[in-house]
């Protein structure tokens, strides 16, 4: 299977069989647009010889990967091959990376000492242990090489419009349920944050997670990845049946066979990516609470109108609540004009420096400011422009945040196709927040971070938001 170059990063067609190779290659900027998401994909392919492969032949190449899992992959070796995947690394990171000066003699250098290494080489795996000393002397972990075999070992099969309304996290006993959507055939058939998910699809959870395990490493995480290809394993097509076994709150096995309906959310079209659904809700809690949910910054007309709404809402005076968990990321645009809602000073969210540029985000000056408390729920699956915003606004101590440190997938990066067959992915530039903390691979730490346990998820269905709800009404007594 050949290896795309992802020109825009996030949204992918067949879910995780090619979300899984972008999702450690978060972003694409483009003037002010930051796109990351894990829903669908538009991707530029480009070979050895730099020819196109269609988009079809991408998706046809993605489902056969994820239709034949394979962990034994025999690799042959070619020296020429090699030799050239080297050159394509060097020459690389030579031209696009940021920082000039970490890539001037310095970088020359590098090229006169490991490049008789490859001309050495008996294997392959000589020469990605060659490169990859290379590549560590950046001293930066969002550059690496990805085995042509690695993209065998994550095909687990799912992916399709249709979703049973269930979401996973990992925890140490394993993989839970993290939240079951209303009105839902999970729902309806009893499920409960806090139920272990023994296997789906008649395959054991256990080896999914060590594929994930194998799959994962450069910035990405397990906690991200294995939340992202669960969704994916229990999704397919809308009408068909999904085959669970859980472990329930009594500790009793279940098995249930849960009815796959169409996933909601309003499908949106963003340049030449194919429609990606984003979902949003917006509601009053106990307290005069505001609540507002949504899954990508993306769709700005309705996402920004509805945010404002509920923020600056009367009857939400006693505090407002923003949930990102699950936010895939999108328009980096987005995050300034929201995060301005919160500040009555112009300021800064944060910088992206490129080779010869820098792109910064500002937060400006609002009189019509919220004052009331303001709390940001963020777990592992937050990505990109939800690192931005979450982390700018804790920068500016304009938000208190809970819930579990995010994906840490904050920079633009590009993965392309080598020689040999693996694949290569550099940054294209860096971002630090306004404290000057680099988000890549850190992440967002929140103040209050709250582990999620099968025996917290049983007992309280969803422990971040109440502690959320519990620490604003705290704000109110205080005054």
């Amino acid at each position: 299977m050949s290896l795309p170059k992802l020109t825009c990063s996030g949204f992918s067609r067949s879910r995780f069989a090619m979300a899984f190779r972008f999702l450690r290659h978060s972003g694409v900027v483009a003037g002010s647009l930051f796109v990351l998401s894990v829903s669908a994909a538009t991707v530029e392919a480009q070979s050895s010889e730099k020819q196109e492969i269609s988009s079809a032949q991408q998706e046809k190449e993605a489902d056969e990967s994820a239709k034949k899992p394979s962990l034994d992959v025999k690799e042959s070796f070619d020296l020429k091959e090699n030799l050239a995947s080297f050159d394509q690394v060097w020459k690389t990171i030579d031209e696009s990376h940021w920082d000039e000066q970490l890539v001037g003699q310095t970088w020359d250098d590098a090229k006169a000492r490991y490049r008789p290494m490859v001309e050495d080489a008996k294997s392959i795996d000589e020469v990605r242990e060659i490169i990859g000393k290379m590549i560590a002397e950046l001293g930066q972990s969002h550059f690496g090489i990805i085995p042509s075999s690695s993209y065998e070992v994550v095909g687990v099969g799912g992916g399709g419009e249709g979703d049973c309304g269930l979401t996973f996290r990992a925890s140490d006993e394993g993989i839970l349920v993290s939240e079951v959507r209303p009105e839902s055939s999970a729902s309806r058939a009893g499920v409960k944050p806090g139920w272990m998910v023994e296997s789906v699809r008649d395959k054991a959870v256990g080896e999914i997670a060590d594929k994930v395990r194998e799959a994962a490493h450069g910035p990405t995480r397990y906690e991200t990845l294995i939340g992202l290809a669960m969704d994916k394993v229990a999704q397919g097509a809308v009408g068909s049946k999904n085959k669970f076994i859980f472990r329930d709150g009594e500790n009793q096995s279940r098995e249930l066979e849960l009815e796959l309906e169409e996933s909601p959310g309003k499908k949106v079209k963003l340049g030449h990516l194919p429609p990606i659904k984003v979902t949003t809700k917006s509601e009053t809690l106990d307290g005069n609470i505001g609540y507002y949910r949504f899954s990508a910054f993306l769709d700005p007309v309705t996402v920004m109108k509805e945010f404002r709404e509920s923020v600056h809402s009367e009857k939400h005076h006693g505090g407002v609540i923003i949930d990102l968990r699950g936010n895939l990321g999108g328009l980096a645009a987005m995050t300034m004009g929201m995060a301005s809602e919160f500040s009555n000073q112009q300021t800064s969210l944060g910088v992206m420096t490129m080779k010869g540029s820098e792109l910064k985000f500002f937060v400006n000056a609002n009189l019509d400011h919220v004052t009331a408390p303001v709390a940001i729920l963020i777990d592992e699956c937050s990505i990109s422009s939800a690192e931005i915003f979450s982390g700018g606004l804790q920068d500016l101590k304009l938000a208190r945040l809970f819930g579990a440190r995010t994906a840490g997938l904050a920079l633009p990066s590009v993965v392309v196709k080598l020689p040999n067959g693996d694949g290569f992915q550099y940054a294209m530039a860096n971002y630090h927040s306004a404290s000057g903390k680099s988000l890549e691979m850190d992440g967002v730490t929140p103040d209050e971070v709250i582990p999620l346990s099968r025996e917290l998820l049983l007992r309280n269905s969803d422990p971040v938001k109440s502690r959320a709800i519990e620490w604003i009404k705290q704000q109110a007594k205080d005054k």
